[in-house]
């Protein structure tokens, strides 16, 4: 046994020694997380640009507007200080976990120390594969399945139903006639209804692929990779918004696309945190590695079910990707819980034989 381990050599603290240490590290830790609070208030608007992307990219592939769309004249600030809060929270995790293992390293033997800063650098590490892998994959697959799938239903043309276009057009003209409560009546009659024809030439808007340098007033012009018409009236670039053919088009709520990539990001974070628990679980002596392995294929169904349930989507990549890549975790996990195993009987034999 090397003189570290001995558990005399531990440092003790009384009860009063204790308070006064985990109130300097709670100082600590909120000081860390204020600094982090206002380096994410200074880069908000940045910050939920970055969280938008993913469905900008899909609203522009499927011809709809770049635009989320509120009830509230708050939901701009409300969402601000939410993304400013939990990305601070996020950016000072580290430091706030350094803090907490500087408060529980005096009581632990240098075996279990090494064991916590390994543990810690696994979970920041996990953590961070998970969230890359929700942004760059989930979320992309999640969005595109779920506004193209709401933009396929179709619009149906006069032509469709002629019978209900004619029924339709009598009562609107004798809406007009009878000038009803809320009638509107046009100038040229219920027969404008038809629509008015026109002679002239034909408006041609240039299709560019930014925006001009220098655009004048009254100037209009397509933005091909914006996917939108836009005009420069007023000193400023005006946008007119453009969608689908389509008889449902999503009007996305700021507030729900937040607290959707939120739930899908925690659910992510958990997944990935499987071969960490597993690890832990080889350290502490719970469970067996052997046992788990053969019971493999209930493993894999279990996962296929849960990614049913969880997922927010319900489309083939997801219901698929997400099983395989909890698969591959948990295939990790049983490695390092074998390695973590047999790390602990080692020492355990080393302190028994007093090598």
């Amino acid at each position: 046994m090397s003189v570290a381990d001995e558990p005399e050599q531990l440092h003790t603290m009384t009860f009063g020694e204790h308070l006064e240490e985990l109130r300097r590290r709670v100082i600590f830790a909120l000081m860390g997380v204020a600094v982090a609070l206002g380096i994410t208030l200074y880069y908000g608007r940045g910050l939920i640009a970055f969280i938008y992307a993913p469905l900008a990219e899909v609203q522009r592939l499927a011809d709809l507007p770049t635009q989320t769309y509120t009830r509230s004249a708050l939901s701009g600030f409300t969402i601000y200080m939410k993304v400013s809060i939990v990305g601070a929270l996020l950016l000072a995790s580290p430091w706030v976990v350094y803090q907490l293992w500087r408060f529980v390293q005096a009581g632990l033997y240098t075996t279990e120390r090494r064991a916590a800063v390994f543990l810690m650098l696994l979970s920041g590490l996990m953590t961070t594969v998970g969230l890359a892998f929700m942004y760059y994959f989930l979320l992309p697959a999640y969005l595109a399945f779920m506004i193209f799938f709401t933009t396929t239903y179709p619009v149906n043309s006069p032509d469709e139903n002629k019978f209900l276009h004619w029924i339709s057009k009598q009562f609107i003209v004798m809406n007009a006639h009878t000038l009803l409560p809320g009638s509107k009546v046009r100038e040229n009659g219920p027969e404008g209804l038809e629509g008015a024809g026109g002679e002239g030439g034909v408006m041609v808007v240039p299709t560019l692929q930014a925006d001009p340098t220098q655009p004048v007033e009254g100037q209009m012009w397509f933005n091909r990779v914006r996917n939108e018409v836009r005009i420069y009236q007023g000193g400023r670039i005006r946008i007119m918004t453009l969608t689908a053919p389509a008889a449902m088009i999503p009007l996305i709520d700021p507030n729900d696309y937040i607290n959707e990539v939120t739930w899908l990001s925690l659910v992510i974070v958990v997944i990935f945190h499987v071969p960490v628990v597993m690890a832990f679980l080889g350290m502490v002596g719970i469970g067996n590695p052997d046992w788990l392995a053969r019971k493999r294929k209930f493993v894999i169904f279990g996962l296929f079910v849960a990614a049913i349930f969880f997922t927010p989507s319900q489309d083939l990549f997801s219901n698929v990707m997400l099983p395989l890549m909890a698969w591959a975790l948990f295939e990790l996990g049983l490695l390092l819980m074998r390695m973590s195993g047999r790390r602990r009987k080692r020492n355990q034999t080393e302190l028994e034989t007093g090598t």
